[in-house]
């Protein structure tokens, strides 16, 4: 065979195959795009959990849903530095803890400044657990609490104190309750 005959066939088989490449390429890229959510698009799965969840569920109407929007902004205007603090710390307790010669005294303190961060953020959802239960109705706080304790209870066995009568003084009757503390900080 020739030269400039097998040059044209090299040639057209380096052609077909970079199409073939191409069209799998393409391919690949259109079917992850239908199978996986969009980056950019509205939240809409955040928006079921908080607002829409609230919405649906605990029965808040449109001014109750502009009330706690504004209420989870703050909330997490509040939480995002603390969770950034507990990253920095927890990175800095692993590297001590994983150098050459760890300091006993120093991964001590860090533990407790780390402790002092879950206090706080601790704190800070008691807080707004407390706000947005200031704006429930009688019969959304029960939704409500409902919600929490499914929330905060990660073993769906474990027995609640306040069953027991811990919060017996809950809606109203004494002034420990989540819709007569008006003294939130």
């Amino acid at each position: 065979m020739n030269k400039p005959k097998t040059y044209k066939i090299f040639l057209i088989a380096i052609i077909i195959l970079t199409l073939i490449n191409l069209g799998f390429a393409i391919s690949f890229y259109v079917i992850q795009k239908q199978h996986r959510p969009d980056k950019y698009a509205p939240r809409e799965g955040v928006m079921e959990r908080g607002g829409r969840f609230m919405e649906k569920e605990i029965g808040f109407d449109e001014a109750q849903m502009q009330e706690f929007e504004f209420l989870r902004r703050e909330f997490r205007a509040q939480l995002t530095p603390l969770h950034q603090e507990l990253r920095n710390l927890n990175g800095t307790l692993i590297e001590e803890a994983t150098s050459e010669n760890p300091d006993t005294l120093k991964c001590k303190r860090i533990s407790r400044e780390i402790g002092d961060i879950h206090t706080e953020i601790k704190l800070v959802t008691y807080r707004h657990m407390m706000q947005v239960a200031k704006i429930a109705s009688d019969e959304q706080m029960n939704k409500l609490d409902a919600f929490y304790l499914r929330m905060f209870n990660n073993d769906g066995n474990q027995p609640w104190k306040h069953r027991d009568g811990q919060f017996r003084h809950r809606h109203g009757r004494n002034d420990d309750s989540l819709r007569n503390n008006k003294n939130i900080n």
